[in-house]
Formats: structure tokens, sequence, C-alpha cells
């Protein structure tokens, strides 16, 4: 008996010898292999620290007109001033721009090549502008840019000249000096101990670090389970051992428990997290602080309490969590969701509906002719009578109200004044008088301007609202669009959708209230271009009001 329980434990002790030299080999053939993948080439890009990308989906176009495709800006032409602009931010958790030097601008269809200025606002220096000529081929050594201190507020690459057209911007890409293997290691490493942030999955899945290494710890563990069985295996039968199975399940197990202490370092900082947020906080009051903490709470509240009972409310935000935790405080308005800010919800949303915008978003704000005095507020910056009108098939009529313009042809007609000056940059309130007796179907009423930097004969759309047949059944009443105009230029008002018997009367385009309370909301920077107003803001996270 004491010489089968030795024979046992000496089987043992060979199954776990050789399970610790599978394992040791299983760990220096990946120590191997990522050694020669940093030596295959240039691994600045991937390994965390390193570099800072901004891909060109984040640049938004200031100026000129482009779109983007995928990770890809593609400009199209230049503005009014013959330039094109995009301007981005310093996303939250960037590495250290100091040690980053190597400023490169991944470019295609460069011929020929633009002129190219890059500027910049310093943290430090809110209010000074610095700028300085960049190769898009050779890229830029910041060390030596003059006014770069490494911490920019803003960035903005300004381009002019000929080769505008067709450029395809995949991004800012900010390089240190290339770290050598055991850097990459530790930076690696460093990156899978890092905290992921918390999510409804967080509990049950096992993150992958700050999300910057180039491989996952799982796929990690999963090849190093393979080479350590295949070698475990090998081992095992040439030296004629048993019970192989036993070593298998010890290596599973060691892998396993691995990615359980990385799991399990999550929920503990989590916790602690919690805690220190939530201790002595009432139950209504606890609102996460990467949900934007009390003051997101307000901004809600302020939601519930401003707009009316019947509007619509657009949240965007890329977090599921937030925006579940968003539509319950928003109860009982309505609330519609998503990621992005689509151009049918500029088109199509009812004046009165609101936006909720929650960081990080794409969509571009401006804030123009802020602080209008009384005077320039109370009076109309143009105003036509219904002869103004344009269009096939009409004609003036005098009515009760005056006299108006009558649509007399068949099918659905349209008509158009042109303001017969330009606009400056600056809110306004278009104001129409319409009455539709009998609504066949919705009315678009659209501000359209000269495309920029393209043919005057075409017209871009900068603000549309669509009035449904349910809201011109009404007779005759005045409707209002509110639009902003990032660049003075001239503006067409155009009515579509018109119905046999309908009448257009005065026109007349106003500055509205509270000027230094309104921005220009537009998608990317694309038209249409939105007037809003805006109730609160904390931060990047805002509450507008479409008008």
């Amino acid at each position: 008996m004491g010489e089968a329980n030795g024979g046992a434990h000496e089987g043992m002790r060979t199954i776990l010898i050789h399970a610790a030299f599978a394992g040791g080999c299983a760990l220096a053939m990946l120590l191997l292999a990522f050694w020669g993948w940093m030596a295959t080439g240039d691994r600045t890009l991937d390994i965390p620290g390193a570099s800072l990308v901004i891909p060109g989906s984040d640049l938004q176009i200031a100026e000129g007109r482009g779109e983007v495709e995928g990770h890809t800006v593609r400009l199209h032409g230049v503005g009014a001033r013959g330039r094109a602009i995009l301007v981005t931010g310093i996303p939250d958790g960037a590495p250290d721009l100091t040690r980053l030097t190597d400023l490169r601008i991944p470019v295609e269809n460069r011929d020929p090549v633009p002129e190219a200025v890059l500027m910049w606002v310093n943290a430090a220096e809110p209010g000074t502008e610095h700028a300085e000529r960049i190769d898009l081929e050779a890229g830029m050594d910041l060390a030596e840019a003059s006014g770069w201190d490494g911490q920019p507020a803003m960035l903005g690459l300004l381009l002019h000249g000929s080769g505008v057209a067709g450029l395809q911007i995949r991004g800012l890409e900010f390089r240190g000096d290339a770290p050598g293997p055991l850097a990459a290691l530790r930076a690696v490493l460093q990156a899978w101990v890092e905290p992921v942030a918390f999510s409804n999955v967080t509990p049950h899945v096992v993150g992958a670090g700050s999300g910057d290494a180039p491989f996952r710890p799982t796929t990690v563990a999963i090849v190093w389970v393979l080479l350590a069985l295949v070698v475990f295996v090998l081992l095992h039968r040439l030296r004629g051992g048993r019970g192989a199975w036993v070593g298998v399940m010890l290596i599973v197990l060691v892998a396993w428990f691995a990615l359980d202490l990385r799991w399990q370092a999550d929920v503990v900082h989590e916790h602690r997290n919690t805690y220190t947020s939530f201790a002595g906080v009432p139950g209504q009051a606890r609102v996460p602080a990467d949900y934007g903490g009390q003051d997101l709470l307000a901004l809600v509240t302020a939601a519930k309490e401003q707009l009316e009972p019947d509007a619509r409310v657009f949240t965007i935000s890329g977090n599921d969590g937030l925006t579940r935790y968003v539509r319950y405080r928003l109860l009982p308005l309505p609330g519609l969701f998503q990621e992005t800010l689509t151009r049918d919800v500029l088109r199509h949303a009812r004046p009165g509906d609101a936006l909720i915008l929650l960081v990080p978003h794409e969509v571009s704000l401006l804030r123009l002719r802020r602080g209008l005095s009384a005077v320039a507020r109370t009076r109309f910056p143009w105003q036509a009578d219904a002869q103004a009108w344009q269009g096939a098939a009409v004609a003036v009529t005098d009515t009760l109200d005056g006299p108006m313009l009558e649509f007399r042809g068949e099918g659905r007609g349209q008509a158009r004044v042109d303001v017969p000056f330009s606009l400056s940059s600056a809110f306004y309130r278009l104001v129409l008088h319409l009455d539709i007796p009998e609504p066949e179907g919705a009315i678009r009423l659209q501000v359209r301007r000269a495309a920029t930097g393209g043919d005057h004969d075409e017209t871009e759309l900068v603000s549309e609202r669509v009035i449904p047949a349910r809201d011109l059944s009404a007779g005759a009443r005045e409707f209002s669009l509110g639009f902003g105009l990032p660049a003075r230029g001239n503006i067409t008002v155009q009515v579509r959708g018109l119905s046999p018997g309908a009448r257009l009367g005065a026109l007349r385009i106003e500055y509205p209230d509270d000027a230094a309370d309104w921005v220009a909301v537009a998608n990317e920077g694309q038209p249409p271009v939105r007037a809003a107003r805006l109730l609160r803001q904390h931060e990047g996270d805002l509450l507008l009001e479409l008008q």
C-alpha cells in the first residue's frame, strides 16, 4: 500500500513538473513572439502611451464642404473664403503630448498637395491662437514649433489651394520615440491592469484593460493555454506518464484564475468608487459619477420642468447605460435615443422638441452674434409682402387678412422668396402667414443659401421645418422656423408641397429673443443647420430646445 501511495505521489509530482515546464515554455514562446513582432516594423502606434491617434471622423468641418466616410474625412471643396478648416479637441485620457513631438497627418488623393497650417490654442492661454505651417507629406516636429507647450485645448488644420477638393484625411498622429521591447512590454502590462469603465456587463465579463493594448488579456491567455497544452502532452507522453488530464486541467485553471484576478480587481475598484460616491447619499439622488453625477440629474430635471408635456426629447449618447438612465428620469416625457444625431432628426423634429447631447457626441454647435442689444433684437432684419413670392401658377389676391399669394396650379406646387441682400452671421426666426383650406399633405418650409464655393444657382439647405397636415387644418395661422447663418450670405425662402387653394401671406425675418442663449446645431458640421435655444449646460452635456 505504501509503495502504491508513493507511486501515486511520484506520478502527481511528475505531472506538476511537466505542467510547470510546459507553462514556462509557453510563456517563453509568447515573449519571443512579442519580440519578433516588435522587430518586424515600427510599432509606435500600437503601444499604449507611445502615440495618440485622432481619427478623421473626430475632425469637425468648421469651413468648407466635406463628409465623413468611416474613420476618414473627405473634403469636397473650400468655403466662401477659399479655405477649409478642420478642428478637434484632445480626447480624455490622452498621453502626455510633451513626449509626442512627431506629428503626422496621413492623407490620400494629395495631387496636388494643398498648403496646410496647423493651428492650436494652449489650455494655459485660451485667448491666444498659434499657427505653424506643416508639410502634409513630411509631417512636423512640434518641439520646434513656436508656442507649443504640449497641452493644447483645441487643434485646427487650415487647408487652401487647388488640392483641397478630393483630399482624404485619415486623422492626426502624434508619435514619440519608438519604444524598445522591454518598454513596450511594460506598457502593455500596465494597460492590462488599468481599471475598465464600469458598465452593465462588467460584473460578468473580463475586460481588456484600458483598451489601448494591442493584445487582449483573454486572447493571450487562450494562446498560452494552447501552447502549454501542446508542450505538456508531448513531454508527458515522451516520458511515458499517465493521468495527463490532471495536467490539462491544471493548465486551464491557472489561466482561468489569472483572468479571474483581473475581473476581481475591476469589481473591487468599482465597489470602492461606488462606496466613496454614494455613502450617505439618498437613493433618489444617487447618480453615477461616470454619468455626470448631480449635474446630469439637474439637466434632466430641467428638461421635465421647462419643456411642454408633449415635447419629444432626443438623447444623443453612445453609452447604453447612460441612455437608459436618462430615459427613466425623463418619464413621462417621450424619449427617443440614438448614438448619433441624424440629418432626418434635424429636418423633421418639431419646434419645441429637445436635444440632450451627452459627451462624447459628433454634433457641432456654433454660438453666433452673442449679446445682441435690445434694439437689435426687436427690429426686423427684413420684411416682405405677398408680392415678393415667386412661383408657377400663383396670383396675389385680397383677403380679410390682407393680400396673399394663392396657388392655383394642379398637383403640389412651390413658391419662393429671395432675400435681396446678404444677411450677417447671426440667428434668425422666419415667420410666415399660411392658410391651407384643404390640406393634402405636409408642407415643407425651407431656408436655403448659395452653396459654399459653388455655383450661385445651386443652393444648400440651411434649415427646414416639415409642417404635417394636422397642423394645417386649423385655418390661417403663423408658422415660424429658427435658423442660424455661420457666415454672411444670401438666402432663399421656399415653401414646397402647396395644394390648390393654398395661400401665403407676408413674410418676415426677425432676431430671436435672448440671442446669447441660442446656438446653431449641425450634424458633423453639415447642413441642415437648426437653430436651438440653450436651456442648460454642464461642461459638454447640453439641453437644447429646437426651433
